[in-house]
Protein backbone atom coordinates (compact mmCIF):
# COMPACT_ATOMS: atom_id res chain seq x y z
CA UNK A 1 0.00 0.00 0.00
CA UNK A 2 1.26 3.67 -0.87
CA UNK A 3 2.04 5.38 2.09
CA UNK A 4 1.27 8.78 1.10
CA UNK A 5 0.53 11.71 3.64
CA UNK A 6 -1.55 14.61 2.81
CA UNK A 7 -1.83 18.03 4.82
CA UNK A 8 -3.89 20.89 4.53
CA UNK A 9 -2.88 24.69 5.96
CA UNK A 10 -4.33 28.02 5.52
CA UNK A 11 -3.47 31.57 6.77
CA UNK A 12 -6.48 32.48 7.88
CA UNK A 13 -9.50 30.24 9.60
CA UNK A 14 -11.39 33.34 10.05
CA UNK A 15 -12.79 34.50 6.91
CA UNK A 16 -16.14 36.07 5.43
CA UNK A 17 -18.52 34.41 3.24
CA UNK A 18 -16.99 34.13 -0.19
CA UNK A 19 -13.74 34.97 0.35
CA UNK A 20 -10.69 33.58 -0.81
CA UNK A 21 -9.15 29.64 1.06
CA UNK A 22 -5.92 30.02 -0.91
CA UNK A 23 -4.44 26.45 1.16
CA UNK A 24 -1.41 24.59 0.65
CA UNK A 25 -2.03 21.25 0.09
CA UNK A 26 1.88 19.15 0.61
CA UNK A 27 1.54 15.54 -0.67
CA UNK A 28 4.70 13.71 0.95
CA UNK A 29 5.78 10.17 -0.17
CA UNK A 30 6.45 8.81 3.49
CA UNK A 31 7.19 4.77 2.08
CA UNK A 32 10.15 2.82 0.97
CA UNK A 33 8.97 3.22 -2.86
CA UNK A 34 8.60 5.65 -5.40
CA UNK A 35 4.72 7.03 -6.20
CA UNK A 36 2.87 8.81 -8.50
CA UNK A 37 0.54 11.17 -7.82
CA UNK A 38 -2.07 12.93 -10.80
CA UNK A 39 -1.67 16.56 -11.25
CA UNK A 40 -3.11 17.81 -14.47
CA UNK A 41 -5.79 18.03 -15.62
CA UNK A 42 -6.79 18.30 -12.51
CA UNK A 43 -5.91 16.86 -8.29
CA UNK A 44 -8.05 14.81 -6.97
CA UNK A 45 -8.65 16.40 -3.79
CA UNK A 46 -11.80 16.40 -2.49
CA UNK A 47 -12.78 19.28 -0.08
CA UNK A 48 -15.71 19.06 2.25
CA UNK A 49 -17.16 21.85 4.40
CA UNK A 50 -18.70 19.90 7.49
CA UNK A 51 -21.01 21.38 10.38
CA UNK A 52 -19.91 20.39 14.27
CA UNK A 53 -22.33 17.41 13.85
CA UNK A 54 -20.23 16.18 11.23
CA UNK A 55 -22.75 16.73 8.40
CA UNK A 56 -21.23 17.49 5.33
CA UNK A 57 -22.86 20.96 4.45
CA UNK A 58 -20.71 21.17 0.81
CA UNK A 59 -18.43 19.41 -1.36
CA UNK A 60 -15.98 20.49 -4.25
CA UNK A 61 -12.93 19.29 -5.94
CA UNK A 62 -11.06 20.90 -9.13
CA UNK A 63 -12.68 18.21 -11.47
CA UNK A 64 -16.14 19.25 -10.27
CA UNK A 65 -15.38 23.19 -10.62
CA UNK A 66 -13.67 22.04 -14.31
CA UNK A 67 -16.96 20.95 -15.14
CA UNK A 68 -19.56 23.16 -13.84
CA UNK A 69 -17.06 26.18 -15.85
CA UNK A 70 -17.14 23.70 -19.10
CA UNK A 71 -20.90 22.56 -18.84
CA UNK A 72 -22.58 22.64 -22.20
CA UNK A 73 -19.13 22.48 -24.00
CA UNK A 74 -18.48 19.81 -26.42
CA UNK A 75 -14.48 19.64 -25.43
CA UNK A 76 -12.31 16.65 -26.00
CA UNK A 77 -11.33 14.63 -23.25
CA UNK A 78 -7.87 15.28 -21.48
CA UNK A 79 -5.40 12.54 -20.59
CA UNK A 80 -4.37 12.30 -17.32
CA UNK A 81 -0.93 13.34 -16.33
CA UNK A 82 0.70 12.32 -12.69
CA UNK A 83 4.39 13.29 -10.91
CA UNK A 84 7.01 10.86 -8.99
CA UNK A 85 7.02 11.13 -6.20
CA UNK A 86 10.76 9.56 -4.34
CA UNK A 87 10.38 8.43 -0.99
CA UNK A 88 10.53 11.31 1.10
CA UNK A 89 10.27 13.56 -1.51
CA UNK A 90 6.48 16.52 -1.29
CA UNK A 91 4.40 18.16 -3.45
CA UNK A 92 3.19 21.28 -2.57
CA UNK A 93 -0.10 22.43 -4.03
CA UNK A 94 -1.67 25.47 -3.80
CA UNK A 95 -5.52 25.31 -4.39
CA UNK A 96 -8.74 27.20 -3.23
CA UNK A 97 -11.84 25.05 -2.44
CA UNK A 98 -13.40 28.52 -1.87
CA UNK A 99 -13.12 29.58 -5.82
CA UNK A 100 -14.15 25.86 -6.65
CA UNK A 101 -17.07 25.67 -4.88
CA UNK A 102 -18.63 28.35 -6.82
CA UNK A 103 -20.92 29.85 -4.25
CA UNK A 104 -19.95 31.69 -0.72
CA UNK A 105 -19.81 29.85 2.28
CA UNK A 106 -23.36 30.18 4.61
CA UNK A 107 -21.85 31.83 7.83
CA UNK A 108 -21.66 29.77 10.49
CA UNK A 109 -18.53 27.48 12.02
CA UNK A 110 -17.25 24.36 9.72
CA UNK A 111 -14.79 21.44 9.52
CA UNK A 112 -12.66 21.67 6.46
CA UNK A 113 -11.56 17.86 5.10
CA UNK A 114 -9.28 17.11 2.76
CA UNK A 115 -9.34 13.86 1.12
CA UNK A 116 -7.58 12.26 -1.67
CA UNK A 117 -6.81 8.77 -3.31
CA UNK A 118 -3.70 6.49 -3.05
CA UNK A 119 -4.06 3.27 -4.29
CA UNK A 120 -6.65 1.44 -3.61
CA UNK A 121 -7.79 3.15 -0.11
CA UNK A 122 -8.39 7.15 0.29
CA UNK A 123 -6.61 9.17 2.66
CA UNK A 124 -7.22 12.33 4.89
CA UNK A 125 -5.56 15.62 6.10
CA UNK A 126 -5.86 16.14 9.59
CA UNK A 127 -9.04 19.05 9.51
CA UNK A 128 -8.93 22.45 9.92
CA UNK A 129 -11.78 24.54 11.70
CA UNK A 130 -13.22 27.98 10.09
CA UNK A 131 -15.09 30.43 11.18
CA UNK A 132 -17.54 32.16 8.35
CA UNK A 133 -18.96 35.80 9.16
CA UNK A 134 -21.18 37.70 6.57
CA UNK A 135 -19.99 40.69 5.10
CA UNK A 136 -20.40 44.14 6.49
CA UNK A 137 -19.77 46.70 3.99
CA UNK A 138 -19.76 50.22 4.36
CA UNK A 139 -18.28 50.92 0.75
CA UNK A 140 -19.03 49.14 -2.89
CA UNK A 141 -17.43 49.81 -6.07
CA UNK A 142 -18.36 47.80 -8.83
CA UNK A 143 -17.52 47.66 -12.68
CA UNK A 144 -17.71 45.39 -15.92
CA UNK A 145 -14.56 45.45 -17.91
CA UNK A 146 -15.34 44.60 -21.14
CA UNK A 147 -11.12 43.79 -22.20
CA UNK A 148 -11.23 41.32 -19.95
CA UNK A 149 -15.18 40.58 -19.77
CA UNK A 150 -15.25 40.58 -16.29
CA UNK A 151 -17.08 41.71 -13.70
CA UNK A 152 -14.95 43.55 -10.62
CA UNK A 153 -16.09 44.63 -7.52
CA UNK A 154 -13.98 46.41 -4.07
CA UNK A 155 -15.75 46.93 -1.09
CA UNK A 156 -14.74 47.57 2.88
CA UNK A 157 -15.75 45.36 5.74
CA UNK A 158 -15.66 45.72 8.94
CA UNK A 159 -15.12 42.90 11.53
CA UNK A 160 -16.98 42.39 15.11
CA UNK A 161 -13.65 43.99 16.12
CA UNK A 162 -14.00 46.82 14.79
CA UNK A 163 -11.02 46.79 12.13
CA UNK A 164 -11.68 47.94 8.36
CA UNK A 165 -10.69 45.48 5.72
CA UNK A 166 -10.24 46.37 1.64
CA UNK A 167 -11.33 43.14 -0.41
CA UNK A 168 -11.31 42.82 -4.10
CA UNK A 169 -13.05 40.25 -6.23
CA UNK A 170 -13.16 40.10 -9.76
CA UNK A 171 -14.87 36.98 -11.43
CA UNK A 172 -13.07 34.44 -14.13
CA UNK A 173 -14.43 36.15 -17.27
CA UNK A 174 -18.26 35.63 -18.07
CA UNK A 175 -19.12 33.49 -15.23
CA UNK A 176 -19.80 35.34 -12.81
CA UNK A 177 -19.70 32.95 -9.73
CA UNK A 178 -16.68 32.14 -10.82
CA UNK A 179 -14.74 34.18 -8.32
CA UNK A 180 -13.68 35.05 -4.70
CA UNK A 181 -12.86 38.00 -2.72
CA UNK A 182 -9.25 38.36 -1.77
CA UNK A 183 -8.35 40.37 1.22
CA UNK A 184 -5.78 43.29 0.35
CA UNK A 185 -5.42 45.30 3.63
CA UNK A 186 -6.03 46.35 6.71
CA UNK A 187 -7.17 49.94 6.71
CA UNK A 188 -6.30 50.74 10.27
CA UNK A 189 -7.85 54.29 10.30
CA UNK A 190 -11.63 53.04 8.60
CA UNK A 191 -12.23 52.89 5.01
CA UNK A 192 -14.50 56.33 3.65
CA UNK A 193 -15.05 55.19 0.02
CA UNK A 194 -13.34 52.47 -2.51
CA UNK A 195 -12.75 52.21 -6.32
CA UNK A 196 -11.86 50.27 -9.08
CA UNK A 197 -9.65 51.08 -12.04
CA UNK A 198 -11.26 50.32 -15.60
CA UNK A 199 -8.63 48.85 -18.27
CA UNK A 200 -8.58 51.91 -21.24
CA UNK A 201 -6.59 49.50 -23.40
CA UNK A 202 -6.46 45.85 -23.90
CA UNK A 203 -4.11 43.02 -22.43
CA UNK A 204 -3.21 45.17 -19.10
CA UNK A 205 -1.47 43.24 -16.41
CA UNK A 206 -3.59 43.26 -12.88
CA UNK A 207 -6.41 45.91 -11.74
CA UNK A 208 -5.21 48.92 -9.51
CA UNK A 209 -7.69 49.73 -6.67
CA UNK A 210 -7.92 52.54 -4.36
CA UNK A 211 -9.61 53.58 -1.24
CA UNK A 212 -9.98 56.14 1.18
CA UNK A 213 -8.38 56.89 4.37
CA UNK A 214 -8.15 59.58 7.03
CA UNK A 215 -8.47 62.04 4.16
CA UNK A 216 -5.63 60.16 1.74
CA UNK A 217 -5.62 58.11 -1.34
CA UNK A 218 -3.91 54.71 -1.20
CA UNK A 219 -3.99 52.23 -3.75
CA UNK A 220 -2.67 48.75 -4.51
CA UNK A 221 -2.27 46.95 -7.76
CA UNK A 222 -3.86 43.19 -7.70
CA UNK A 223 -2.93 40.46 -9.83
CA UNK A 224 -5.64 37.51 -8.88
CA UNK A 225 -5.09 36.96 -5.28
CA UNK A 226 -1.77 38.52 -5.32
CA UNK A 227 -1.00 42.11 -4.18
CA UNK A 228 1.78 43.26 -7.35
CA UNK A 229 2.45 46.90 -6.26
CA UNK A 230 1.83 48.52 -2.76
CA UNK A 231 2.73 52.64 -2.95
CA UNK A 232 2.42 55.03 -0.14
CA UNK A 233 -0.75 57.03 0.75
CA UNK A 234 -1.00 60.33 -1.05
CA UNK A 235 -2.97 63.23 1.14
CA UNK A 236 -5.79 64.49 -0.18
CA UNK A 237 -6.57 68.51 0.37
CA UNK A 238 -10.42 68.19 0.50
CA UNK A 239 -12.94 67.52 3.29
CA UNK A 240 -15.14 64.78 3.09
CA UNK A 241 -13.20 63.38 -0.05
CA UNK A 242 -15.44 60.75 -1.77
CA UNK A 243 -13.92 58.59 -4.95
CA UNK A 244 -15.08 59.45 -8.58
CA UNK A 245 -16.28 55.77 -10.39
CA UNK A 246 -14.48 54.40 -11.66
CA UNK A 247 -10.85 55.15 -11.61
CA UNK A 248 -8.81 53.94 -14.84
CA UNK A 249 -5.42 51.95 -15.71
CA UNK A 250 -3.63 53.27 -18.54
CA UNK A 251 -1.49 51.25 -21.25
CA UNK A 252 1.30 52.34 -19.34
CA UNK A 253 0.18 50.34 -16.30
CA UNK A 254 -0.32 53.26 -14.35
CA UNK A 255 -3.58 54.16 -12.41
CA UNK A 256 -5.57 57.21 -12.37
CA UNK A 257 -8.30 57.98 -9.40
CA UNK A 258 -10.03 61.25 -8.55
CA UNK A 259 -11.35 62.64 -5.44
CA UNK A 260 -14.20 65.08 -5.04
CA UNK A 261 -14.53 66.91 -1.76
CA UNK A 262 -14.71 69.94 -0.27
CA UNK A 263 -12.21 73.37 -0.51
CA UNK A 264 -12.94 76.61 0.42
CA UNK A 265 -16.84 76.06 0.61
CA UNK A 266 -16.89 74.50 -2.73
CA UNK A 267 -17.03 71.15 -4.43
CA UNK A 268 -13.40 70.21 -6.04
CA UNK A 269 -11.72 67.31 -7.06
CA UNK A 270 -8.11 66.32 -7.35
CA UNK A 271 -6.57 64.07 -9.88
CA UNK A 272 -4.16 61.32 -7.94
CA UNK A 273 -2.13 59.02 -10.50
CA UNK A 274 -0.10 56.01 -9.18
CA UNK A 275 2.70 53.73 -10.63
CA UNK A 276 4.97 51.57 -9.46
CA UNK A 277 7.05 54.28 -8.45
CA UNK A 278 5.06 56.16 -6.13
CA UNK A 279 1.99 58.34 -6.43
CA UNK A 280 1.01 61.68 -6.83
CA UNK A 281 -1.94 64.40 -6.60
CA UNK A 282 -3.00 67.55 -8.73
CA UNK A 283 -3.85 70.74 -6.93
CA UNK A 284 -8.09 70.96 -6.61
CA UNK A 285 -9.68 71.98 -9.39
CA UNK A 286 -13.43 73.72 -9.25
CA UNK A 287 -16.22 70.92 -9.38
CA UNK A 288 -19.32 72.56 -8.81
CA UNK A 289 -20.94 74.40 -5.94
CA UNK A 290 -22.16 71.62 -3.46
CA UNK A 291 -20.45 68.11 -3.60
CA UNK A 292 -22.77 65.56 -4.81
CA UNK A 293 -23.68 62.56 -3.45
CA UNK A 294 -21.66 60.32 -6.69
CA UNK A 295 -19.67 61.69 -9.50
CA UNK A 296 -19.28 59.68 -12.17
CA UNK A 297 -16.27 59.14 -14.89
CA UNK A 298 -15.43 58.48 -18.56
CA UNK A 299 -12.69 58.25 -20.19
CA UNK A 300 -12.21 59.88 -23.78
CA UNK A 301 -9.13 59.91 -26.03
CA UNK A 302 -10.28 60.68 -29.43
CA UNK A 303 -8.62 64.12 -29.06
CA UNK A 304 -4.38 65.33 -28.96
CA UNK A 305 -4.72 64.18 -25.24
CA UNK A 306 -6.70 61.87 -22.94
CA UNK A 307 -9.80 63.82 -20.96
CA UNK A 308 -11.50 62.10 -18.30
CA UNK A 309 -15.37 63.92 -17.83
CA UNK A 310 -17.16 63.96 -14.99
CA UNK A 311 -21.03 63.72 -14.43
CA UNK A 312 -23.37 63.84 -11.27
CA UNK A 313 -26.75 64.79 -10.60
CA UNK A 314 -28.02 67.72 -8.54
CA UNK A 315 -31.25 67.89 -6.62
CA UNK A 316 -32.75 71.78 -6.38
CA UNK A 317 -36.73 72.32 -5.62
CA UNK A 318 -38.57 69.59 -8.06
CA UNK A 319 -36.47 69.78 -10.26
CA UNK A 320 -33.32 66.99 -10.67
CA UNK A 321 -30.64 68.91 -13.16
CA UNK A 322 -27.43 65.98 -14.84
CA UNK A 323 -23.87 68.04 -15.20
CA UNK A 324 -20.94 67.50 -17.06
CA UNK A 325 -17.26 68.68 -16.68
CA UNK A 326 -13.93 67.35 -18.20
CA UNK A 327 -10.45 67.86 -17.02
CA UNK A 328 -7.16 66.86 -18.26
CA UNK A 329 -4.50 64.66 -16.70
CA UNK A 330 -3.04 67.04 -15.19
CA UNK A 331 -6.22 67.58 -13.28
CA UNK A 332 -6.95 70.84 -15.13
CA UNK A 333 -10.62 71.94 -15.37
CA UNK A 334 -10.85 72.29 -19.66
CA UNK A 335 -14.57 74.70 -19.38
CA UNK A 336 -15.03 77.91 -17.41
CA UNK A 337 -17.62 75.51 -15.43
CA UNK A 338 -20.13 72.75 -15.27
CA UNK A 339 -22.10 72.46 -18.31
CA UNK A 340 -25.73 71.13 -17.73
CA UNK A 341 -27.28 68.62 -19.90
CA UNK A 342 -30.24 67.65 -18.77
CA UNK A 343 -33.04 68.80 -16.25
CA UNK A 344 -36.07 67.12 -15.36
CA UNK A 345 -38.98 67.73 -12.67
CA UNK A 346 -38.76 64.10 -11.43
CA UNK A 347 -36.72 62.39 -8.73
CA UNK A 348 -33.94 60.67 -10.04
CA UNK A 349 -33.38 56.43 -9.44
CA UNK A 350 -30.29 55.96 -10.69
CA UNK A 351 -27.52 57.77 -13.05
CA UNK A 352 -25.17 55.39 -14.56
CA UNK A 353 -21.91 55.95 -17.39
CA UNK A 354 -20.16 54.13 -19.75
CA UNK A 355 -17.04 54.43 -18.71
CA UNK A 356 -15.51 53.61 -22.59
CA UNK A 357 -18.25 54.10 -24.55
CA UNK A 358 -18.39 55.65 -28.36
CA UNK A 359 -18.64 59.31 -29.07
CA UNK A 360 -20.32 61.33 -28.27
CA UNK A 361 -20.90 59.83 -25.08
CA UNK A 362 -24.11 59.12 -23.37
CA UNK A 363 -25.05 58.99 -19.56
CA UNK A 364 -27.94 57.05 -18.41
CA UNK A 365 -30.39 57.80 -16.09
CA UNK A 366 -34.03 56.30 -14.55
CA UNK A 367 -36.23 58.67 -13.23
CA UNK A 368 -39.51 58.47 -11.09
CA UNK A 369 -42.96 57.87 -12.74
CA UNK A 370 -45.49 60.77 -12.74
CA UNK A 371 -48.04 59.08 -12.58
CA UNK A 372 -49.18 56.33 -10.06
CA UNK A 373 -49.94 53.63 -12.84
CA UNK A 374 -46.59 54.77 -15.16
CA UNK A 375 -43.31 53.13 -15.40
CA UNK A 376 -40.35 55.43 -14.99
CA UNK A 377 -38.75 56.93 -17.61
CA UNK A 378 -35.24 55.72 -18.73
CA UNK A 379 -33.65 58.69 -20.41
CA UNK A 380 -30.43 58.36 -22.73
CA UNK A 381 -28.68 62.53 -22.10
CA UNK A 382 -26.30 63.05 -24.72
CA UNK A 383 -23.04 64.24 -22.49
CA UNK A 384 -22.51 67.03 -25.57
CA UNK A 385 -25.39 68.76 -24.62
CA UNK A 386 -27.95 70.77 -26.79
CA UNK A 387 -28.13 70.75 -29.68
CA UNK A 388 -27.95 66.76 -29.48
CA UNK A 389 -31.72 65.31 -27.58
CA UNK A 390 -31.84 63.30 -25.17
CA UNK A 391 -33.27 59.65 -26.10
CA UNK A 392 -36.63 58.48 -23.72
CA UNK A 393 -38.10 55.14 -23.15
CA UNK A 394 -40.77 54.33 -20.81
CA UNK A 395 -39.90 51.41 -19.04
CA UNK A 396 -43.37 49.02 -18.08
CA UNK A 397 -45.23 49.93 -14.53
CA UNK A 398 -43.99 47.83 -12.26
CA UNK A 399 -46.56 45.19 -10.96
CA UNK A 400 -46.12 46.52 -7.36
CA UNK A 401 -44.44 49.74 -6.00
CA UNK A 402 -40.25 49.01 -6.32
CA UNK A 403 -37.57 50.30 -4.34
CA UNK A 404 -33.70 49.62 -4.83
CA UNK A 405 -33.67 50.35 -8.31
CA UNK A 406 -29.85 49.98 -10.36
CA UNK A 407 -29.25 50.15 -14.44
CA UNK A 408 -25.90 49.53 -15.95
CA UNK A 409 -25.44 52.60 -18.21
CA UNK A 410 -23.60 50.22 -21.00
CA UNK A 411 -24.57 50.91 -24.58
CA UNK A 412 -24.55 47.30 -25.28
CA UNK A 413 -27.15 47.06 -22.35
CA UNK A 414 -30.25 46.96 -23.64
CA UNK A 415 -31.25 49.11 -21.36
CA UNK A 416 -32.28 46.83 -18.41
CA UNK A 417 -34.00 47.95 -15.65
CA UNK A 418 -33.93 46.01 -11.94
CA UNK A 419 -36.00 46.93 -9.19
CA UNK A 420 -36.40 44.96 -5.80
CA UNK A 421 -40.19 44.27 -5.55
CA UNK A 422 -41.22 43.08 -2.23
CA UNK A 423 -39.22 40.61 -1.04
CA UNK A 424 -37.46 40.08 -4.66
CA UNK A 425 -35.32 41.46 -7.46
CA UNK A 426 -37.48 42.12 -10.87
CA UNK A 427 -36.05 42.78 -14.22
CA UNK A 428 -36.94 44.71 -17.12
CA UNK A 429 -35.73 46.56 -20.12
CA UNK A 430 -36.97 50.59 -21.47
CA UNK A 431 -37.39 48.92 -24.82
CA UNK A 432 -40.22 46.93 -24.21
CA UNK A 433 -39.40 43.64 -22.24
CA UNK A 434 -41.67 43.25 -19.28
CA UNK A 435 -40.90 42.39 -15.42
CA UNK A 436 -40.05 39.60 -14.48
CA UNK A 437 -38.65 37.79 -10.87
CA UNK A 438 -35.02 37.25 -11.27
CA UNK A 439 -35.02 36.08 -7.86
CA UNK A 440 -36.97 33.94 -5.09
CA UNK A 441 -36.74 36.01 -1.59
CA UNK A 442 -33.75 37.83 -0.89
CA UNK A 443 -34.36 39.26 2.30
CA UNK A 444 -33.04 43.50 2.58
CA UNK A 445 -31.20 44.84 0.42
CA UNK A 446 -28.47 47.65 1.22
CA UNK A 447 -26.77 48.03 -2.26
CA UNK A 448 -28.58 46.65 -5.62
CA UNK A 449 -26.22 46.87 -8.61
CA UNK A 450 -26.23 46.03 -12.30
CA UNK A 451 -22.79 45.65 -13.22
CA UNK A 452 -22.32 43.47 -16.20
CA UNK A 453 -24.87 44.00 -19.13
CA UNK A 454 -24.10 42.95 -22.82
CA UNK A 455 -26.07 41.50 -25.45
CA UNK A 456 -24.82 38.39 -24.62
CA UNK A 457 -24.97 38.16 -21.05
CA UNK A 458 -25.52 40.80 -17.75
CA UNK A 459 -25.30 39.93 -14.00
CA UNK A 460 -26.61 41.77 -10.87
CA UNK A 461 -25.16 42.25 -7.52
CA UNK A 462 -26.85 42.79 -4.61
CA UNK A 463 -26.13 43.02 -0.85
Amino acid sequence: MPAIELSISLKRTEVISGESLALLAVVTNRGPEPVEIQTSPHVPITYEFRAQDGEVRYRTSQQAYGKALTAGLQLPPESPSFTRLEPGQLRRLHQDPALSLLAGLAPGRYVLAARMPAGAVEIEAAPLEIQVTAARLRSLASLYCPYQNAMVNVFDHRDAAGASWVFFRETISVQLPAGVAVRVCRAEKGVEDVAAAFHVAPRLEGRWLAWAEDGALCARKVWGGTVMTEVAPVALALGQPRLTQPGFQMADGSGVFLAAGTAEGRARVQIVKVTPQGAGASAPAALYQSLPERVLARWQAGGPEPVIQLVWADRAGEQTRVFVRAYNLAGKTLAAGPKQIHARAARLLALELDPLGEEPGWAHALFEAQQPKEGPVYVRIPLSGAPARPEEFRVPAPPKPASDWAISGLETGGLLVLARIEDRIWVASARGRDWEPLTGPVGEIQRLRLAASTRDYWGALWV
